[in-house]
């Protein structure tokens, strides 16, 4: 989807690329005006189809939305049709909806805290004409929901809604395709999920609304029965879900295109790999030659996926091995497994295959030469007990009032709404999230609280979910009655527990948001025993607070993290509207970051390091698709950063640096960090992240360039001979104690800050070659797709081979 915006003066037309598949609300362009002061301003529209609505990042759209000041108009087409058929608990919303002619009181947009209006007949351009009218002087975020009829005017595509979502070119009088394309791979996976359905009881196939992508034709879908399950376009909980029923006992199977395996990572990564969770991964597409639009390019699967660690990634070179790994990995309980299924190009081989790749990263030599090695991998070796049972017992989940603003949360309770389960979720609110709560939702979750669990605008009953309110969630005997009202439902149920944070300890009842967690402390007086202040927090506070009085189009944007940041709330109300809190809501912070820096505005979105694991798709393809020229601050990218293993911040580098053109900083001290900073805001050229150094790293009397124009040029601090020292941010400091050591040995070393995560400084690198015979890097990270590869790629072809491809 394209989408045309404007500056003030209407002179420049910004063209914004969006994924079709999820066009997340857009408050930005309304935002930049009001901060500009300008008066006559335009409607912003934003269109999304019932579809797209079960993503999580249009969902944490219009939480955001449903929060702000602002004349969006929000164009809701209704054909109740994703690309298959819609799935979710929403879309009973949505019928209702559309058979009381929009009176319904299950209404998902009223929930968000939203105005509303409805279109019964969105076919007829008249109905549309007086709508828009109606709305077009709107001062607040209002939904227009528009019915309409999914091919109307072409009786094939009216008749097959599904095989005409999109088609190959056909002839216009008959509907017949010119040139019919099958593509193999999906009807070996297709038959392959026929069989396991009817041998294992525990086969799950998951689909995220592309049961093409597997070959799940209507028919196909109706004989698998309750061993298929469809999310809607909900790929974050598909994963999350594979998860679950995998440490269950079940063998689910999810797969999809390459490129919205993008949307998974956090997922991957965290519900997943964490958990070693054996469930199996089909990623389809994963090819040079699959799409190749620009929002839909699936070729940068390997470097997110194969550095996952725990995750076992393979790549088939025919349909002979695909089915060997399909029928390794499905059945087998040890690893979660990723099978990157081949183009459908690739042909059948007469080699013969393994059985069994339980012993991993085992290279298959089929042919022994000399001279020269060639590794071909995946679709280029050519040219080189019922469904988990329905899991009868019962399920209870429990989550918070701030965690239900994150995409995932509002994708499970959609998914939640339409199952047949007898799951309890526990909705634990106490009107806080880390800080206070932000989102439109959260005026629902008020009225609840007011009315006793009566109002209308009830998020759960829009997402089809049954629901039970409880009015004091400290009170154990009121806890007690609820859970015999609910504890034999044959239904998903919410039950909505009020509750006050901090309850029993008056220090923490009276400052919340500093007790959200906390350092060693004296019980009494509540004093912390050794207080600890992060300097590159309070260095970034400063500058916000400088640059809101400096610069007019600033922006910083937080997802319920402020403290990351420096932002107390003395620092957030000086800021004013310089400063959006959106919740736990990362996805929708790197989208919005996007479209204000789209529109002129200097946004700046800082968050902790393992959150931004959540926002890999927004990051490639709202940010840098567009060169959306955003900033964002990578906080506690360290080893010595948090350290639990659901907050390790230390993959920032493997998953940041290999997206293509986002240029990724590492300072060296705060010094540096100011000048990245201070260079990174205001100009409009590139998408930027700074990693922030961590608080131990000190101050340095080295001059620091003003400008980083000139992209992967990396500064020799200290030019020797021999070997090479590239100390990368955090761990710059031990390059210099290194190169002293060196030093004593009679060895004058080379010393470098490579400054640039992103890019080798390729000049730099050749020139290394003439006087030294090794070169070393140091980071603050990982091996596997880290900074060091990156460097030993450069040398990789080199005959420095032998010295530097087993340096770390």
């Amino acid at each position: 989807m394209k989408i045309t915006l404007y500056y003030e003066d209407k002179s420049h037309p910004t063209v914004l690329e969006v994924p079709d598949e999820e066009c997340t609300v857009m408050v930005e362009k309304d935002y930049q005006q009001r901060l500009a002061g300008v008066e006559d301003k335009e409607n912003i529209i934003a269109i999304i189809g019932d579809g797209s609505m079960s993503g999580g990042e249009a969902l944490e759209g219009l939480d955001t939305a449903g929060e702000m000041k602002s004349n969006l108009i929000i164009v809701f087409n209704d054909n109740d049709q994703s690309i298959a058929e819609v799935h979710g608990g929403m879309y009973k919303g949505f019928k209702e909806l559309r058979d009381t002619n929009g009176k319904s009181e299950r209404n998902l947009f009223k929930a968000m805290g939203l105005d509303y209006r409805f279109v019964a007949d969105g076919n007829d351009t008249e109905a549309l004409i007086v709508a828009f009218e109606e709305v077009k002087d709107i001062d607040h975020p209002v939904v227009v929901h528009i019915v309409t009829q999914k091919g109307k005017g072409y009786k094939f595509a009216e008749e097959n809604k599904e095989d005409w979502h999109w088609h190959m070119p056909f002839d216009i009088e008959t509907g017949e395709v010119k040139q019919p394309m099958i593509d193999p791979y999906a009807e070996q996976t297709a038959e392959t999920f026929l069989r396991l359905a009817k041998e294992d009881k525990k086969f799950i196939a998951i689909s995220a609304a592309t049961p093409a992508s597997m070959g799940l034709t209507q028919a196909r879908r109706k004989e698998l029965g309750e061993h298929y399950i469809d999310v809607g376009i909900a790929e974050e909980q598909a994963v999350a879900m594979a998860s679950g029923l995998a440490k269950n006992g079940a063998h689910p199977v999810f797969g999809d295109y390459s490129s919205f395996f993008q949307r998974t990572y956090d997922q991957l990564a965290q519900d997943v790999c964490v958990n070693n969770s054996p469930a199996t991964f089909l990623v389809f597409w994963a090819s040079m030659y699959g799409m190749n639009d620009v929002t839909h390019l699936g070729f940068y699967d390997i470097p997110m996926m194969s550095n996952i660690p725990n995750l076992v990634y393979l790549a088939p070179t025919s349909p002979e091995e695909y089915q060997a790994m399909l029928d390794w990995a499905v059945p087998q309980d040890k690893y979660p497994v990723g099978i990157r299924v081949p183009h459908m190009m690739v042909p059948s081989s007469n080699r013969s295959v393994r059985k069994d790749y339980d012993e991993l990263n085992k290279y298959e030599m089929v042919q022994q030469g000399s001279h020269v090695a060639i590794l071909g991998l995946g679709s280029f070796y050519n040219l080189a007990e019922e469904t988990a049972a329905k899991l009868k017992e019962q399920g209870i989940e429990a989550i918070g009032d701030g965690s239900m603003s994150g995409g995932e949360a509002l994708e499970g309770l959609d998914t939640a709404g339409e199952m047949d389960s007898n799951l309890i979720i526990i909705f634990n609110d106490n009107d806080m999230s880390i800080a206070e709560v932000h989102g439109g939702m959260y005026k629902g979750f008020k009225e609840l609280r007011d009315t006793n669990g009566k109002s209308e605008r009830n998020l759960f009953k829009a997402m089809g979910l049954d629901y039970r309110f409880v009015a004091d969630g400290n009170d154990a005997e009121a806890l007690i009655a609820a859970f015999k009202e609910v504890k034999d439902i044959d239904h998903p149920v919410v039950l909505h527990i009020v509750t006050q944070k901090g309850k029993g300890y008056k220090i923490a009842e009276e400052n919340k948001e500093d007790w959200h967690w906390h350092m060693p402390f004296d019980i009494e007086t509540g004093e912390v025993k050794q207080p600890v202040v992060d300097p590159y927090a309070e260095q970034t506070a400063e500058t916000f607070l400088r640059l809101a009085k400096e610069d007019k189009k600033f922006i910083a944007i937080s997802a319920a993290t402020p403290s990351s940041m420096g932002l107390t709330q003395e620092r957030r109300k000086e800021l004013g509207e310089h400063y959006i809190d959106v919740g736990i809501a990362e996805e929708q912070a790197v989208a919005m970051a996007s479209g204000l820096a789209r529109n002129g505005a200097h946004p700046v979105f800082g968050d902790f390091s393992s959150f931004f694991q959540r926002t890999y798709d927004q990051l490639s393809q709202d940010v840098c698709v567009n060169n959306s020229s955003a900033t964002f601050l990578v906080f506690w990218a360290s080893m010595y950063g948090m350290n639990d293993v659901t907050h390790l911040g230390f993959y920032d580098i493997p998953m940041m640096s290999n997206i293509p053109n986002l240029v990724y900083l590492a300072p060296t001290s705060p010094e540096e960090y100011q000048a990245m900073l201070d260079w990174a805001i205001p100009q409009e050229k590139y998408p930027v992240a700074i990693r922030v150094p961590h608080m131990m790293v000190g101050s340095s009397n080295r001059p620091v360039r003003k400008s980083y124009d000139e992209l992967n040029k990396y500064e020799v601090v200290k030019e020797g001979s021999r070997v090479a020292i590239i100390g990368l941010g955090n761990f710059y400091n031990l390059a210099e104690d290194a190169a002293a050591k060196l030093k004593e040995q009679g060895i004058d070393a080379t010393l470098i800050n490579p400054i640039f995560i992103s890019g080798q400084d390729k000049d730099l690198l050749e020139k290394l070659k003439a006087n030294h015979e090794l070169v070393v890097t140091l980071e603050d990270g990982v091996l596997d797709g880290g900074f060091g590869e990156k460097i030993a790629r450069f040398y990789g072809a080199d005959k420095m081979i032998s010295t530097v491809g087993s340096v770390l």
